[in-house]
């Protein structure tokens, strides 16, 4: 079980909850290029990382980060050589991060380590990754 700590602190049950646009992604079958919106309609900051169920089938630019209190983040995904297989999606993993300092940029990757040293709570939303219809 995770625990929660001052600089992750817990989201509170009526807290906003991120945002995201689309729930589904309908993709061609060859090249394609989408965007996905975050969402953080909270006051506090938000760090984020998004997977893919596999990155030979599915590119990520900018996969981690931090999205400020009442911003969006998009994030731009992108096919590769290899065709999507059923099951193929996305899964945005993300925790309220208070250890931001002025306008100091976040490496999102070190936030990350601290957070899975500590056992920190996470929270995670899925996005389908769909064949669209011809």
């Amino acid at each position: 079980m995770g625990t929660n700590n001052a600089e992750f602190p817990p989201y509170a049950n009526d807290a906003d909850d991120v945002k995201l646009v689309p729930l589904k992604i309908a993709v061609a079958e060859n090249k394609w290029h989408e965007k996905l919106a975050v969402e953080n309609p909270g006051p506090l900051p938000v760090l984020y990382k998004l997977k893919a169920t596999n990155n030979k089938r599915c590119l990520i630019h900018d996969c981690a980060g931090l999205i400020k209190p009442k911003d969006t983040v998009k994030i731009m995904l992108e096919s590769t050589d290899e065709q999507l297989k059923t099951g193929d999606g996305l899964l945005l993993v993300y925790t309220q991060y208070t250890a931001v300092t002025g306008n100091q940029p976040v490496n999102a990757f070190v936030a990350w380590q601290r957070a899975k040293k500590l056992d920190i709570v996470t929270k995670t939303k899925s996005i389908a990754l769909v064949k669209a219809d011809k």
